[in-house]
């Protein structure tokens, strides 16, 4: 778990903390069918007090293993996530809009583990590829066409043009 106590880092004045460590987080990983397995988050972020707030920023690193899209072949991702967080507590003199990357907290202790689960759940793509030319499937035998070449034919007829496809057929067979 990785934290900080916002009043302690303001009455210090101007502290950094620094954060190298690994984070498990389960949550980031279930309930995906495209993950089929989750891993350790690498966590290396500083929290700084500037101001009225604190500024978490740094990057997360993780490499889970993927389905991909388009020939169903599990792959190794590499996740390097820019994080920043800013957070920051109300007062009468300092009201702020909170948005996707500020936040008002309320207790002391900030917890950052739900922040970081959040940015890298976003950032699994939605649609995850073992390469960026992976062939894919053959619709018509399933082999994996980045593997094994088939001799199917790609050619995909219109079924509006199908009863065409036929007279054109039969004209030239005459």
């Amino acid at each position: 778990m990785i934290q900080f106590h916002f009043r302690t880092m303001k009455a210090k004045g101007n502290p950094v903390l620094v954060f190298d460590q690994q984070l498990t987080l389960h949550s980031v990983w279930e309930d995906r069918t495209d993950v089929i397995t989750g891993s350790e988050i690498h966590c290396q972020v500083e929290a700084q007090h500037i101001g009225e707030m604190v500024t978490v920023k740094g990057t997360l690193k993780a490499r889970p293993t993927l389905r991909c899209a388009r020939c169903l072949s599990d792959f190794e991702h590499n996740m390097n996530v820019n994080v920043m967080e800013l957070f920051f507590e109300p007062s009468d003199v300092m009201q702020i809009e909170e948005d996707e990357n500020i936040h008002a907290i309320r207790d002391d202790l900030v917890v950052l583990d739900p922040y970081f689960a959040e940015n890298v759940s976003i950032a699994i793509p939605n649609v995850p590829l073992c390469s960026n030319q992976c062939k894919g499937l053959c619709p018509e035998c399933g082999v994996n066409r980045n593997e094994t070449e088939c001799t199917c034919t790609s050619e995909r007829l219109n079924p509006k043009f199908a009863a065409l496809a036929k007279l054109l057929q039969s004209d030239s067979t005459h």
